[in-house]
C-alpha cells in the first residue's frame, strides 16, 4: 500500500507542474509542432488564448530561425516573418540579418528594419551597414536619405569616398533627396565631378527635387560639353521652368545629335512654346521611341499615337504610342491595353530602355535572358500594374470589362491589384463581378483572390470559412516564396516604394491571415496556431511574425 501511494504522490504533483517552460523550450529547439501542441494542452480549459505566452513562443521560434548554423533560406523567411510582426522586439533578430556575410540577407533585414519605422531604426542602420556588402551600404544610405534622417549625411560622406568609381553616379541623388544647406554644399561640387556621368546626374537630380537656388550654377556651365552632359542640362532648365534658358534651349533644339534635340524639345514645350510640339511629333512619326513616349505628356498629341498604335507595323513603335495615349487618358486605347497585359512574361518582356544621359525613356520587349530572367520579369510586371492602375482612371465600365479580362484569362500575377482595385469600387456593378469569378471552375487563386476582396468590403460568414479552408488546406505547401528584388538605385519613378514582395500564391496566403487580423476575428489565432502546428515547417518562421501580431 505504501509502495504505491510513493508512486501516485509524483503522478498528482505533475499536474501542477508548469508546462511553459518545456514549451518554450521545444519552440527554441525548432519544433513548433510540439510546442503548439504543449500551449493547446496548457490552455485547454481556458476561454481566451494566452497572448503574452504565444508573443513568447513567436519570439523563440524567430531566436532559432536566425542563428547562424541556420540554413540560409530558413534565415531568410526567419527575416520576413520579423518584419511581417511590426514589433520592436524582432529587431535584436533583424539586426542579425544585418550582421549576415550574405548580401542577400542584408538587404532583406535593412527593408524589415524600416518597414518597422521605430525610433532605433535609424541608429541600428547606421551602426550596422558600414560592415555590410557595399550594394547594401548603397541602399542602406539611399533609404535614410530618403528619410531625411538626421544620420543620413554622415552614412552618405563615410559611402561617398568609399564606392567604386562605377557606383558613385547614385551619390548626387542621396544628397537631393536630404536637400538641407549641407547636401545641397555637396550636390554643387559634383557638378565639377571629374567622371561626367555624376556630372550629369547631379544636374538631374538638382532639377528633379526642385533645388531651384542651383540653377544660376546650371546657366553657367559651358553648353560646349559633350552630348551627355547637353541633354541633362536641357531636361534640367525646363524641368525648373527657367524662362531666361528659352534662347539655350533653342539653340540645343537644333542639335545634330537626337536625344539633345529632343530633350530640349521637351524643356521648350514645358516652358509655354508651342511650336516645339510638331518637331516632336515628327520624330514620332519616323518612329523615334523617345519621342513617342515623350507625346504621352503633350495635349494634342492624341491622333498622332492612335495613328501608330493602329497602323505601325513595328511592334516596338505599337507599344510605345499605346503606352502614350493610356497615359492621355485616351480610352480608344482599350483594346490594345489587352495585349500589354497578357504580355507572356514565360517569354517575352517589357523592358525599360534610356537615353545616354537618363532623361528619356521607352520601353522594348525583349526575350527572356535565363541569367536575369526573374529581375526582368519582375520589371515587367511592375509595369504593368501601372498599366492597370492608369485603367482604373477610366469611366467604371471599361475599366470592369479590363478587370473581367484579367479574371478570365486567369492572369495570377495581376490577380492582387486587380481585386483590390474592384474592392476599392465597392459599387454594384464592381461586387457583381467578383461574386461571379469567386465562383470560377478550375482556378482557386482567382477565387479566392476574389472572395478575400468580398471579405474585406463585406462582412458575410461564409467568406470567412471559405478562406480558411483554403488556408488550411494549403498549409503544407511551400508558400513563401519570394518575388524578385529590386534594390531602390535601380528602380525608377513608377515603382514602388517597398522591395520585399511576395508572389501571388504567398500573397494570398498572407493576405487572407491579415485580413483576419485587421478585422480581429476569433479564427485568426486559432488558424494561426493550427498551420504552425500542422503546416510546412518552413512556413512557419514567417507566419511566427503574424502570430506575433496578432497575440498583441
Amino acid at each position: 500500500m505504501y509502495k504505491i501511494a510513493f508512486f501516485l504522490i509524483p503522478l498528482i504533483l505533475l499536474g501542477d507542474i508548469d508546462m511553459r517552460p518545456r514549451t518554450l523550450y521545444q519552440m527554441q529547439k525548432g519544433k513548433p509542432d510540439l510546442a503548439m501542441e504543449g500551449y493547446l494542452a496548457i490552455n485547454q480549459d481556458q476561454l481566451f488564448h494566452d497572448s503574452e505566452f504565444l508573443q513568447e513562443m513567436a519570439l523563440m521560434l524567430f531566436h532559432h530561425g536566425i542563428s547562424r548554423d541556420q540554413k540560409e533560406y530558413v534565415r531568410l523567411l526567419t527575416l520576413i516573418g520579423a518584419g511581417f510582426s511590426m514589433d520592436e522586439r524582432t529587431l535584436p533578430i533583424l539586426e542579425q540579418g544585418l550582421q549576415s556575410k550574405l548580401p542577400l540577407l542584408q538587404l532583406v533585414a535593412l527593408h524589415q528594419i524600416v518597414r518597422l519605422d521605430c525610433k532605433q531604426t535609424d541608429q541600428l542602420i547606421e551602426k550596422r551597414l558600414g560592415t555590410c556588402h557595399p550594394l547594401v551600404r548603397l541602399e542602406g544610405a539611399l533609404i535614410l536619405s530618403r528619410k531625411k534622417s538626421p544620420l543620413a549625411f554622415s552614412v552618405v560622406e563615410g559611402l561617398r569616398h568609399q564606392l567604386p568609381p562605377k557606383l558613385c553616379v547614385v551619390m548626387p541623388q542621396m544628397y537631393a533627396l536630404m536637400g538641407d544647406a549641407k547636401s545641397k554644399k555637396v550636390l554643387h561640387q559634383l557638378l565639377q565631378h571629374p567622371q561626367e556621368t555624376v556630372r550629369a546626374e547631379s544636374i538631374i537630380q538638382v532639377a528633379k527635387h526642385g533645388h531651384d537656388d542651383l540653377l544660376p550654377h546650371l546657366r553657367k556651365l559651358s553648353y560646349n560639353h559633350g552630348p551627355f552632359l547637353q541633354e541633362a542640362l536641357a531636361y534640367a532648365l525646363g524641368e525648373l521652368k527657367d524662362e531666361q534658358s528659352i534662347p539655350a534651349l533653342r539653340h540645343l533644339s537644333h542639335s545634330a545629335q537626337p536625344e539633345v534635340r529632343l530633350s530640349a524639345l521637351t524643356s521648350l514645350h514645358k516652358l509655354g512654346n508651342d511650336d516645339a510640339k510638331n518637331p516632336i511629333i515628327q520624330a514620332a512619326r519616323k518612329g523615334d521611341l523617345f519621342a513617342i513616349s515623350a507625346l504621352g505628356d503633350i495635349p494634342g498629341s492624341e491622333e498622332t499615337l492612335m495613328q501608330l498604335t493602329t497602323e505601325n507595323p513595328d511592334h516596338q513603335i505599337r507599344i510605345n504610342a499605346a503606352l502614350s495615349l493610356l497615359k492621355r487618358k485616351d480610352q480608344r486605347v482599350a483594346p490594345y491595353i489587352y495585349v500589354l497585359l497578357e504580355m507572356d512574361s514565360q517569354f517575352r518582356c517589357l523592358r525599360p530602355i534610356r537615353s545616354g544621359a537618363g532623361t528619356l525613356h521607352a520601353w522594348k520587349t525583349v526575350v527572356t535572358n535565363p541569367e536575369d530572367a526573374d529581375k526582368t520579369k519582375e520589371i515587367s510586371l511592375r509595369l504593368r500594374e501601372e498599366i492597370l492602375h492608369l485603367s482604373f482612371l477610366f469611366p467604371e465600365p471599361l475599366f470592369l470589362t479590363i478587370a473581367e479580362n484579367i479574371l478570365v484569362s486567369g492572369q495570377g500575377d495581376l490577380l492582387p491589384e486587380t481585386t483590390k482595385l474592384l474592392a476599392s469600387l465597392q459599387t454594384d456593378d464592381a461586387i457583381l463581378l467578383l461574386n461571379k469569378y469567386r465562383h470560377k471552375i478550375g482556378d482557386p487563386l482567382v477565387r479566392n483572390w476574389c472572395t478575400l476582396a468580398l471579405y474585406n468590403i463585406q462582412t458575410e460568414n461564409s467568406y470567412e470559412g471559405v478562406l480558411k479552408e483554403w488556408v488550411l488546406q494549403e498549409s503544407q505547401v511551400p508558400l513563401m516564396n519570394l518575388r524578385a528584388l529590386i534594390p531602390q538605385y535601380e528602380q525608377s519613378s513608377m515603382d514602388r516604394d517597398d522591395t520585399i514582395s511576395l508572389t501571388e500564391a504567398s500573397q494570398l496566403y498572407v493576405a487572407i491571415l491579415e485580413a483576419f487580423l485587421q478585422k480581429q476575428e476569433e479564427c485568426a489565432l486559432e488558424t494561426l496556431i493550427e498551420v504552425i502546428r500542422n503546416g510546412n515547417p518552413l512556413n512557419r518562421f514567417v507566419l511566427a511574425g503574424l502570430l506575433l501580431r496578432a497575440a498583441q
